[in-house]
């Protein structure tokens, strides 16, 4: 059997009953965070952007899209949600394939459970299966199509966006074969783009591929059967690596037992993350303030060194990619959330005398290493007064080693959504985590929201 075969026999014969508890329940905290980043992230630059190119084409149709009173193809709003989910890199982390799973499979999931009037069991046993698909797959060629610069995102995210498109057009085992096919030879994406509109893009490519790939294979378009594991095919392309279907392993465990998600505490690359948590749980234990600062040396593996590329950010972009700002940040404001990632904040004296003092090391305990999925970090800070300071986290808030609670969770949705009436808030909330009790996902009433001054933007829930 090739891997091709396997995972559509999975897709296609998977259903919600066959779904663990824990990974319904980290799916739907999953579905939650990527709608709470989508709401501010329909007003980002990247959103605006994309809405007009859609605008500009042929792309009315029955989907919705956040931020915005016009309806679109599967297509298309699959591709605008997905770049405005990913628009903020707020938006959560897959371990195993170093990626953001849920904005190249949630939009995906959303747009065709409202084409069709899907449930919204059906829309999350999709979602499950498709972050699966993709996961699983990664496991097999990481971290080598990541040392190579590949963006994981879109390369393993148009597999699973079209993975859930072909379980809820209803594919047989074939067109679901060829749907991944075609997504295999879709699949691109370069990580020298980190800190540019085309990291948000690649997301949102990813979604509409998946859809279109899926809907080709329902057309009858058909692919090789060793795509996967083929001469030229995507393992040997994207890595070098041979691979067979013996070593795929679909829901035997679930990656989301394993791995899982990684739910971002801050709206920064998740290479900074676990020396973010290190620099404030000393800054909080000790006392000390950015002013008393010497010297910060962040050791690190060789994976933040792939994504972290600028050490003297110059956009707002820039600093989402930055060790030096992250930890800045933290040091000058005590916190570090949506406001405190600007275009005025990285100007300030404060943010910019306090950068050269953070240097970011390859650390000694994990050079032979190699690139770490759990993105590590050990923090040395050197007090004006000597006084020297050191905190090593391996895996940061947000992992499934280091879980946020629920209440955590529904405090990043309440801040994504502050602006709302509070009655609305608890509402939606309600309706996300019992999601799996919805009938229609049509019938779920549009609820409009206020986002800053636009008092007219449907914000698309579910």
């Amino acid at each position: 059997m090739c891997i091709a075969e396997k995972i559509a026999q999975f897709i296609v014969n998977t259903e919600y009953t066959d779904i663990p508890e824990f990974v319904i329940e980290q799916s739907k905290f999953a579905l939650i965070d990527y709608l709470s980043v989508s709401f501010p992230g329909a007003d980002s630059e990247d959103a605006r952007r994309m809405k007009s190119y859609a605008d500009a084409e042929n792309s009315s149709g029955t989907c919705s899209v956040f931020g915005a009173t016009k309806k679109y193809t599967s297509e298309y709003a699959a591709l605008i949600n997905g770049v405005i989910a990913h628009s903020l890199d707020f938006d959560d982390v897959g371990l195993t394939a170093i990626n953001h799973p849920s904005v190249v499979t949630a939009p995906v999931a959303f747009a065709l459970a409202e084409e069709y009037g899907k449930s919204g069991k059906e829309l999350l046993t999709a979602y499950a299966i498709g972050n699966e698909a993709q996961h699983q797959l990664a496991a097999m060629v990481m971290p080598d199509l990541t040392e190579r610069g590949w963006h994981t995102t879109s390369v393993f995210g148009t597999i699973g966006a079209a993975a859930v498109a072909s379980k809820l057009y209803g594919l047989t085992v074939a067109e679901t074969k060829n749907a991944l096919g075609l997504a295999a030879t879709m699949s691109s994406g370069l990580r020298v783009n980190f800190g540019s509109g085309t990291k948000p893009y690649h997301a949102g490519m990813a979604c509409r591929d998946g859809v279109i790939a899926a809907k080709l294979a329902k057309e009858g378009m058909n692919c090789s059967e060793n795509v996967f594991e083929g001469t030229d095919g995507f393992a040997q392309a994207f890595t070098g690596k041979i691979i067979d279907a013996e070593n795929l392993h679909l829901g035997q465990p679930w990656d989301a037992q394993i791995a899982g998600y990684q739910f971002k505490q801050y709206p920064v690359c998740s290479s900074s993350h676990a020396a973010l948590n290190a620099y404030s749980s000393l800054m909080e234990e000790y006392g000390f303030t950015a002013e008393e600062v010497e010297h910060v040396r962040v050791g690190v593996s060789e994976l933040a060194f792939h994504c972290l590329l600028y050490p003297n950010p110059q956009t707002e972009k820039q600093a989402k990619f930055s060790m030096p700002y992250a930890i800045a940040a933290i040091a000058v404001f005590g916190k570090l959330t949506l406001e405190q990632v600007t275009e005025e904040t990285i100007k300030m004296k404060q943010i910019q005398d306090f950068m050269p003092k953070v240097e970011m090391v390859l650390d000694d305990l994990y050079q032979e290493a190699g690139i770490l999925n759990n993105e590590p970090a050990v923090v040395h800070i050197t007090l004006k007064d000597g006084h020297i300071l050191e905190r090593r986290v391996e895996y940061a808030l947000g992992t499934i080693k280091n879980p946020m609670s629920i209440k955590d969770i529904k405090q990043k949705y309440a801040d994504c959504t502050k602006d709302w009436d509070d009655s609305l808030r608890e509402k939606l909330f309600g309706l996300l985590i019992g999601i799996e009790s919805v009938k229609n996902v049509q019938s779920i009433e549009k609820i409009i929201g206020q986002t800053g001054n636009r008092k007219d933007a449907v914000l698309y829930c579910i």
